[in-house]
C-alpha cells in the first residue's frame, strides 16, 4: 500500500494566505476565518 503524505487543498491555502493578511477589523475577516476553519474540518475529515 502506497501512503501519500497529507496535504492540504489549494483553497484552504489560498485562505490561510489570505486570513493571514487581512486586518482583523475588516468586514469580511470573521465569514472568511469561519470559510477557512470548514475547509480545514474537511481536510481532515477526509
Amino acid at each position: 500500500m502506497i501512503i501519500k503524505p497529507f496535504e492540504p487543498s489549494p483553497l484552504t491555502k489560498g485562505l490561510q494566505a489570505l486570513v493571514t493578511r487581512l486586518h482583523p477589523t475588516h468586514p469580511q475577516y470573521q465569514k472568511l476565518q469561519q470559510e477557512l476553519k470548514n475547509k480545514e474540518a474537511g481536510d481532515f475529515g477526509e
